[in-house]
């Protein structure tokens, strides 16, 4: 993602801003208004997954693949719903907020492929789709499970719930993804 990554202060801005939704999420606030001044870097419409953690343990996910909205309204949106509104589980509670730590992932364009090997593990991130039916994995988990980019696409079908026998009819795309 090279040719669009983001500088540290695009960075720092971008996380603040997470951090101000998901905090304004748990103690059933609304967020402050976006301040005036974002860098412009970060003025356009991306992709992003907003991770949260709270002792190390996953919390909640959630993402956009295509930007149809602008980056910092997605990212403002979707830390607060990772933060409390991940079904997936429980709600972060204001005593976990200490303990708490949000992770971006801004993605770059969704490239289309034919094969899994077309896949590098820690580079690429899969989404696989078929009908209404859609699973997306980020880049750093097929390194964290050690999944070759068979196994990646595999595991994003599961997730979408595609039949391994649906696989051939599939559209497979990757992506590149800034994590910080």
């Amino acid at each position: 993602m090279s040719a669009s990554a983001l500088g540290p202060e695009a960075r720092a801005w971008l996380k603040r801003h997470a951090l101000a939704a998901a905090l304004a999420a748990v103690r059933g606030g609304k967020p402050s208004p976006v301040p005036a001044d974002p860098p412009e870097e970060i003025l356009g419409r991306r992709g992003v997954f907003v991770t949260v953690r709270v002792g190390g343990q996953l919390r909640g996910c959630m993402g956009t693949l295509r930007g149809e909205e602008g980056l910092i309204e997605a990212t403002g949106r979707l830390a607060a719903a990772a933060t409390v509104g991940d079904d997936r589980f429980s709600p972060v509670r204001e005593q976990e907020l200490v303990h708490m730590e949000l992770e971006l992932s801004v993605l770059g364009a969704l490239e289309p492929i034919t094969s899994p090997r077309e896949i590098t593990a820690g580079r690429h991130g899969v989404a696989v789709s078929h009908g209404t039916r859609l699973g997306v994995l980020l880049p750093h988990v097929a390194v964290a499970r050690g999944w070759s980019g068979e196994q990646f696409v595999e595991a994003a079908a599961d997730k979408a719930g595609i039949g391994r026998d649906a696989l051939a009819q599939t559209r497979i795309e990757r992506f590149e993804a800034e994590v910080f």
